[in-house]
């Protein structure tokens, strides 16, 4: 994993410099250093760099090399170039905040509701599993609904109710359901749900956001807790 990080005071000797690229009599080099740090026994580097560094798009194709295995720190997150190199965290936001909306079902208020999940890739079908003896019914708006027919044989026999899914594309009865949690649309690790016609915002169960002693020393590279939790916890 590289972890990146944004630090005005990377020094300018030439040990901290490293060469991108020759090009005819010169050199291009930019101000970074890099360390390694090992978590669960795997190796990673950290990458500190200025902010001309970061805005080079030398540097920037360099980086986007690594294009899926690349977190950094909280400043960085909303740099729009940066989003599309990161590690992806959506499967973890989608998990954390699932327990939180459990936790919601099971209240009596919710209980025997006819509800909606919108969960495209269909990371959360374990997780759905367990909410089941808290609806009436309920329907799972994806993009592909194949090789979901066993588990939904066993949702039916085990609790008696048959999640049905529905493509994407086909979807208009919005007023059919009670509850609506679109996981698809998690902005700043909230969950927004519409609970008959009501704006409830859910946030991450804690407890999926405690970091273990092993991993503290990521919180010194400022990294936020979600990252450390969703790319390094096991």
């Amino acid at each position: 994993m590289i972890i990146l990080k944004l630090d005005s005071d990377v020094k300018k000797e030439k040990r901290n410099r490293r060469i991108l690229k020759r090009t005819v009599g010169s050199e291009k080099l930019f101000d970074y250093s890099r360390s390694g740090i090992v978590i669960n026994n795997k190796p990673h580097f950290v990458i500190s760099v200025s902010q001309d560094t970061l805005e080079d798009l030398e540097f920037q194709k360099l980086i986007y090399k690594y294009k899926g295995s690349v977190v950094v720190s909280e400043n960085l997150e909303k740099i729009d170039w940066i989003k599309e190199i990161l590690f992806d965290l959506k499967p973890f936001r989608k998990k954390i905040l699932f327990e939180s909306f459990k936790r919601k079902l099971e209240s009596k208020d919710y209980i025997n509701s006819n509800l909606l999940i919108i969960d495209y890739d269909l990371t959360l079908l374990s997780e759905i599993t367990g909410i089941l003896p808290f609806v009436k019914n309920i329907g799972i708006l994806t993009r592909d609904e194949n090789n979901t027919k066993e588990w939904e044989n066993n949702c039916f026999s085990e609790y008696g109710v048959k999640p049905v899914f529905i493509r994407k594309e086909h979807f208009l009865n919005w007023g059919n359901y009670d509850v609506i949690a679109d996981f698809e649309k998690i902005d700043d690790n909230k969950l927004h749900l519409d609970i008959s016609g009501n704006k409830i915002v859910l946030y991450p169960f804690f407890k999926f956001l405690e970091v273990p002693e092993e991993l503290k020393i990521l919180e010194n590279l400022d990294l936020s807790k979600t990252t450390i939790c969703g790319a390094f916890k096991g």
